[in-house]
């Protein structure tokens, strides 16, 4: 496979990071080439998938690759948009900023819509209302919460 080195402490995607960004940056990867699948990489740093994600996420989010679902990861250019991001920035901090900001972006995008768009919207919901109440039934969940409660009793 490739040269990579296995990593071995914390905040390994931050390592993944740094050896993925050498080899964009050193040329060994061309724009529009495809990096090594997620299972490659994950033997070649001999790690589980979590970090590997982590690490590619964070190439992108520098603008160095993008990631086509069911497709791969391909470079997009050889020199980050800005700075070290991924030793700047961590994914779990883009989640949450993505929960602080994203529900008032909803909220406006809401008061922003037509009837005939608020209309398809609840119609949307109520159809995947239907949808969950006919996977989840209530006494489904019910029954195993007793079963979980009762076993904690024991």
């Amino acid at each position: 496979m490739e040269t990579f080195t296995p990593v071995s402490v914390n905040k390994l995607y931050i390592q993944i990071y740094n050896q993925l960004y050498d080899a964009i940056t050193s040329g060994k990867y061309r724009i529009g080439e495809r990096l090594p699948s997620e299972k490659d990489l994950c033997a070649a740093f001999n790690v589980s998938r979590v970090p590997v994600r982590e690490a590619l996420s964070a190439l992108e989010l520098n603008g160095l690759v993008e990631c086509m679902r069911g497709a791969g990861v391909y470079v997009r250019r050889t020199t980050p948009s800005s700075g070290t991001l991924a030793q700047e920035v961590e994914p779990q901090d883009i989640s949450r900023a993505r929960m602080i900001l994203e529900p008032d972006i909803a909220r406006m995008a809401a008061s922003q819509i037509n009837e005939e768009q608020r209309t398809e919207q609840n119609q949307q919901r109520k159809a995947a209302d239907n949808k969950l109440e006919a996977v989840c039934s209530l006494p489904f969940a019910f029954d195993c919460f007793r079963l979980h409660d009762d076993n904690l009793c024991e």
